[in-house]
């Protein structure tokens, strides 16, 4: 019985901490939340249907997510007024190729918010192609069971 007290008390414990975490995500969230929906309003005629938006909390910051999906390239106009926008509103942190996945990773600090841009080109872009530099070999362990 004291091993099934042990599971439900740690069961107990896990979903005490995990409300308390949601209440301190909320609480982050409705202090910065004239700022994330400013922010938002601001990029809303720039994005397509196609684009997606994600908002969420780390640990005392938020942070919004905006993918831009079927960029002709990187110096698209759409992404020029976001990234324009950012650089007015904010300072760049980072930016980071994702070539597998046609995606280049843009990250600004606006305030205490965190914005990521993730910008995709189209496969057939006209001014962005993947080009191959080399290769790369990874031995990697294969497994099977094998019962008697």
């Amino acid at each position: 019985m004291t091993r099934v007290n042990d599971s439900l008390r740690r069961a107990a414990a896990t979903l005490d901490s995990a409300l308390s975490r949601a209440r301190a995500e909320k609480k982050v969230f409705s202090a910065n939340k004239n700022l994330i929906k400013g922010f938002l309003m601001m990029l809303d005629s720039t994005l397509s249907e196609s684009d997606a938006v994600w908002v969420s909390i780390w640990g005392t910051s938020p942070r919004i997510t905006v993918a831009l999906h079927d960029l002709e390239g990187f110096k698209s106009p759409r992404l020029s007024r976001v990234l324009g926008l950012l650089e007015t509103l904010g300072d760049s942190e980072s930016t980071t190729d994702w070539p597998a996945q046609y995606n280049r990773d843009y990250v600004y600090r606006v305030g205490e918010m965190m914005v990521r841009i993730s910008a995709y080109v189209m496969t057939d872009s006209p001014s962005c192609r993947r080009i191959q530099i080399g290769v790369r070999s990874d031995e990697v362990p294969v497994y099977e069971m094998k019962c008697d």
